[in-house]
């Protein structure tokens, strides 16, 4: 009877064992299956957490698109720093233009010349020449030139030279159009312009 007693009591305690431990694998099982069903988020050093806030700040991490879904984090771009002086690039640029398209004979050609660079203009001696040129001949006439002649225009400032429309002789040049040109160190810039008929 001893026996029949403790072969009952025996078996019992072993079905509660299994059942026990057959209750406690299901809920692992349940818990890794809603963990999953929350989806993951792989972090760029490699971890798999279930939420984007805990990967390290230096990653991007989108949100899970769904159940059962992994989503990758990339790393955060660093910030660009704002442009200094020292890489923007400097430039000489000059632009020339007259006051008027075209001009009566003997009316002064006002001639002007703008610092459109981001850098001041210096120039002087043989690196400064400014010339008309009548289009129709191919006679120039030299208005600045020489050892003495000097420009100096900051950035987006103007200088101005007049033209009176005579020759090397100062007799008045023939009607027609008429071409400036400007030799400004490295830079060649020109213009057009006409003289009308009286």
């Amino acid at each position: 009877m001893f026996k029949f007693v403790s072969l009952v009591v025996l078996t019992v305690l072993i079905t509660n064992v299994i059942a026990t431990s057959m209750l406690s694998s299901f809920d692992q099982v349940a818990m890794k299956y809603a963990f999953a069903q929350q989806g993951q988020v792989r972090c760029t050093n490699g971890s798999l957490v279930p939420s984007p806030t805990e990967c390290p700040s230096t990653d991007v991490c989108p949100s899970p698109s769904g159940p059962n879904t992994v989503a990758y984090c990339s790393l955060r771009e660093p910030a660009k720093s704002s442009p200094t002086e020292s890489n923007i690039q400097e430039k000489q640029e000059v632009a020339i233009t007259t006051d008027k398209e075209s001009y009566h004979p003997g009316e002064p050609v006002k001639i002007i010349i703008q610092n459109v660079g981001n850098q001041p203009l210096r120039v002087s001696g043989l690196n400064y020449n400014l010339t008309i040129i009548n289009l129709a001949n191919n006679q120039s006439y030299p208005l600045v030139h020489g050892k003495t002649s000097i420009l100096a225009v900051d950035s987006g400032a103007s200088a101005n030279a007049i033209w009176d429309q005579l020759d090397d002789k100062g007799k008045q040049v023939s009607a027609g159009n008429y071409n400036i040109l400007a030799i400004l160190g490295t830079l060649r810039v020109n213009t057009t312009f006409a003289i009308s008929q009286k």
